[in-house]
């Protein structure tokens, strides 16, 4: 009998010592989380230094927590400490690989080598990534930054087309389009511009993109050396080719040659309307047998916005960063209006590529 009373005494107090070190560990972990939240304000401030002590100061009381090591990766690189970046996120990569936020890793991972100077490296990160999350926006447009940078712009673009299948609202790969597709596609490039107003009307990169893609509709239009108007010829002959848009642009043209002297009597923003709707109109008749990203993604939703007699409202949103005083009142007086579109905006069902 006393041999199974010290047993008992045994268990009890095994469990009490694990009851302890749950609570322990508990403990540790609120604290842990209060010095990243602490962390993320000093990074969110541009302190990453400070930011650093207060990840490290979690780690040292459990080096294995992938916020503390994430955020800190996060402040290196904000730092160009690339090394410590890297090295973070390789341990993360390989010990955490079914957090949900390991996508962020494979973006920072390959920031960093890309940004150390080693783009081939950074590009093999992010198609380790995308092998393992295909439906990333991230991986797929930082993996085009890259790209870019080494001037591989076209298959730069295909990963932009990528990010945007995965999110049809991504401002960043909708402003690169914008400009990448230019010359070669110029209403592609103008529905990327004008996508990318509506998800991204305010800021720097909101006025370059208005001025382009007013330069864009300006350039439908040409004069030649008489000084008469010219329908500027299509660039993409090709009418298998996917986004194809030859008929789109001629009908667009044709409507600034059409209405040019009541043209120059609108405002930017009427202007702009005009054009829209034209551009929406044009996508409607030709939308059923176009192919491509643009027609299958993109030619929907510029269809049901002028449905939904949308567009006046969207080029008022679009045109905030000219700061024209008469759409800045129109914009203040109509907050209603404003709303109804972001409602519509934010609920719209985007398609897929079949």
């Amino acid at each position: 009998m006393p041999a199974k009373n010290n047993s008992v005494k045994l268990y009890l107090l095994t469990l009490l010592m694990t009851i302890g070190s749950l609570v322990t560990i508990g403990q540790q972990n609120e604290k842990v989380v209060k010095l990243v939240k602490k962390g993320t304000e000093l990074n969110d401030k541009g302190d990453y230094e400070a930011a650093i002590k207060k990840y490290d100061e979690a780690l040292l009381l459990d080096k294995n927590d992938f916020d503390a090591n994430y955020e800190k990766s996060l402040s290196c690189l904000s730092l160009k400490r690339y090394d410590e970046c890297i090295s973070i996120s390789k341990f993360l990569v390989q010990t955490h690989a079914d957090n949900p936020a390991i996508t962020g890793v494979y973006c920072n991972y390959g920031s960093a080598l890309d940004d150390k100077g080693q783009p081939e490296a950074g590009i093999k990160i992010y198609n380790d990534g995308i092998k393992r999350f295909p439906g990333s926006y991230l991986l797929y447009f930082n993996k085009g930054l890259t790209l870019g940078k080494i001037n591989q712009w076209d298959s730069a673009v295909a990963c932009f087309f990528n990010a945007m299948r995965n999110k049809p609202t991504h401002a960043g790969s909708l402003y690169y389009t914008a400009y990448q597709l230019a010359d070669a596609n110029k209403i592609a490039a103008l529905i990327s511009g004008l996508s990318f107003l509506a998800a991204e009307p305010e800021g720097k990169r909101a006025a370059l993109i208005l001025k382009q893609v007013n330069a864009m509709i300006n350039s439908l239009v040409q004069k030649d050396k008489n000084g008469k108007s010219v329908i500027a010829t299509p660039m993409n002959d090709n009418k298998n080719k996917q986004n194809n848009f030859n008929k789109v642009q001629i009908a667009l043209a044709i409507t600034g040659t059409s209405n040019n002297d009541s043209i120059k009597t609108k405002t930017d923003v009427e202007k702009l309307t005009l054009y829209v709707q034209a551009l929406a109109g044009a996508l409607s008749t030709e939308q059923s047998t176009g192919k491509g990203i643009y027609w299958e993604v993109y030619a929907p939703f510029w269809v049901e916005m002028n449905q939904k007699k949308l567009i006046p409202v969207y080029a008022h949103i679009a045109s905030i960063t000219s700061g024209n005083e008469e759409n800045i009142k129109w914009i203040n007086a109509n907050q209603d209006k404003l709303k109804s579109f972001y409602d519509w905006y934010n609920n719209y069902q985007w398609g897929k590529i079949k």
